[in-house]
């Protein structure tokens, strides 16, 4: 073999190696919007205080003015670009994430999945993502018990396939408040913890995972740390069937996505399979987990100065966006 057959046949395998190797990264996010309800009387649901007669005076002009406020934050994510993947929590019906992203810059490049549950109010949890870089190829709504035989907000399972071929399972959550006190209501949100862990299990779900949503319990308590066995990020060992909780590095600063009583607590988290932050074509970007803690969304002044720019407080309407920051984190995803 001459030289320039060698120089040839080195550059075609280099060009081989890199091009098989193509990354591109993912902006995953997940925010509580806050009560997107429509202003229809569903008579499913108690949904009453957010029509135009009832108690919060929610007209056309409330709702799309809360739309162009959500829709501009989203729009703004990731550089300008908008999150590639990103979940939802409180709200009512599809159509107001359809809303929404007619709303959002280049909002028809998502595509939105979404199921309607058995939550008394009506608020549920949904996805959108970039659907020129994802497929949908399944979807299954995991029912929480909670006190009293009720159920509260399914968990949405979405299992979505990257151009490379990469599939990426996502469980979003919205688990039972802390109404009533943190321990009174604990017990639901172990349930949640036990349903979901036990999903995964039976179905065999072990890699690519992303649990993402609001959990209201924080990376610390029982239901996460303990019974879903999600645990801090950067430790150097995990156990077999331990999880990986990003938001833990925010939590052990004290920082938070959503304020109580003047401190803030990291109620909205995104949790993966070891798999993501260890070797694997979708891999967890180092650092990357943040709170989305921008000056215009928080109020700038008076009693409540630095707190989330909320739609009401208490009846009061503000006009502002949501009570919860959305977070984010990157991966980077890797052709196979």
């Amino acid at each position: 073999m001459n030289s320039k057959m060698k120089v040839v046949l080195i550059l075609f395998f280099s060009f081989s190696i890199s091009f098989s190797q193509v990354k591109d990264t993912i902006f995953v996010a997940n925010w509580n919007i806050e009560n997107l309800f429509d202003t229809i009387d569903d008579v499913k649901t108690k949904d009453e205080e957010f029509t135009p007669n009832g108690a919060n005076n929610w007209t056309e002009e409330r709702l799309n003015h809360k739309v162009l406020n959500l829709s501009k934050v989203i729009s703004e994510m990731n550089c300008g670009k908008g999150p590639d993947i990103i979940a939802f929590e409180e709200v009512e019906h599809k159509s107001m994430l359809e809303l929404l992203f007619s709303k959002v810059n280049n909002g028809d490049k998502y595509e939105i999945s979404y199921t309607e549950s058995q939550d008394i109010r009506g608020i549920d949890v949904g996805l959108a993502f970039r659907k020129d870089k994802f497929q949908l190829l399944a979807t299954d709504t995991i029912v929480v018990p909670i006190e009293k035989n009720r159920t509260t907000r399914y968990v949405f399972y979405n299992k979505l396939q990257a151009n490379s071929g990469e599939i990426i399972n996502i469980f979003v959550n919205h688990w039972s408040s802390r109404a009533g006190g943190e321990e009174k209501s604990e017990s639901n949100r172990i349930s949640a913890a036990n349903v979901l862990k036990g999903y995964m299990s039976r179905k065999e779900i072990k890699n690519n995972v992303i649990i993402i949503g609001d959990f209201n319990d924080e990376p610390h308590n029982t239901s996460i740390a303990c019974v879903l066995s999600a645990k801090k990020y950067g430790l150097p060992t995990y156990e077999k069937n331990d999880l990986v909780n990003l938001s833990s590095v925010k939590d052990d600063n004290n920082e938070g996505s959503y304020l109580y009583q003047g401190v803030w607590g990291m109620i909205d988290q995104i949790i993966v399979s070891q798999d993501v932050v260890k070797n694997s074509n979708l891999k967890y970007l180092d650092g990357s987990y943040s709170i989305n803690k921008l000056d215009y969304l928080l109020e700038q002044e008076g009693k409540y100065k630095g707190s989330p720019f909320r739609t009401f407080g208490g009846k009061k309407y503000l006009g502002g966006y949501t009570d919860h920051l959305a977070v984010y984190a990157k991966f980077v995803l890797s052709s196979k």
